[in-house]
């Protein structure tokens, strides 16, 4: 009897190892783990076990150099043609606006395989002592996208992102202070709800 896609995809987990950020963002000062190298560290366990996998688009929401997609990861047992789905979205900001859409959609593609097989990350293959201070730059980006999530997902004007926080959409990459940041998210989150919370008029 064959084995079931689940134990299949949980022999691939056992044998995955911490894939190490080798991309570096020179603007924002942080490294971050490339999406060539997680299929490097996956595509030979998952072949091994007859697992297909592929990432398709499902939607996306561009709005001038902002973008967002959801992203749908499909494994697929060659065997017993079991399959199994999850989704997940990926924000990017791009000055230009041509590059956001291929930003988001490596995001979430990284995310996906990241979350869905617990694939650890590390900073140097030698040096995984997790000071703080190194996973400062991971905390703010992870901000920065979720002030982009709100900002596209609810369809606001650059008037409603500067009237809520303070702070101009295409200027909220550029701040360094990460208490600026959660301060402009926790901002933005109030907005949002005193505008769901507020009548609609006719």
């Amino acid at each position: 009897m064959a084995e079931s896609i689940y134990k299949k995809m949980l022999e691939v987990q056992k044998n995955l190892e911490p894939v190490t950020k080798k991309g570096f963002n020179s603007f924002h000062k942080y490294k971050y783990v490339q999406e060539s190298d997680i299929l490097r560290e996956i595509n030979p366990l998952l072949q091994e076990q007859g697992l297909f996998h592929y990432c398709t688009q499902l939607q996306a929401n561009i709005d001038e150099s902002c973008a967002a997609v959801e992203m749908q990861l499909i494994i697929l047992d060659t065997e017993t043609k079991e399959e199994v789905r999850a989704t997940g979205w990926g924000y990017a900001q791009d000055k230009k606006g041509d590059k956001a859409l291929y930003k988001a959609i490596t995001g979430a593609t990284k995310y996906l395989y990241m979350k869905f097989f617990g694939i650890a990350s590390t900073e140097d293959p030698e040096r995984d002592s997790g000071e703080e201070e190194r996973h400062i730059p991971d905390k703010k980006q992870e901000i920065l996208e979720r002030l982009r999530a709100y900002y596209l997902h609810n369809r606001l004007k650059p008037e409603d992102f500067s009237g809520a926080t303070g702070i101009d959409i295409n200027a909220v990459s550029g701040i360094q202070d990460i208490n600026i940041l959660n301060a402009a998210q926790k901002d933005l989150q109030r907005w949002l709800e005193n505008r769901a919370a507020s009548p609609v008029s006719a």
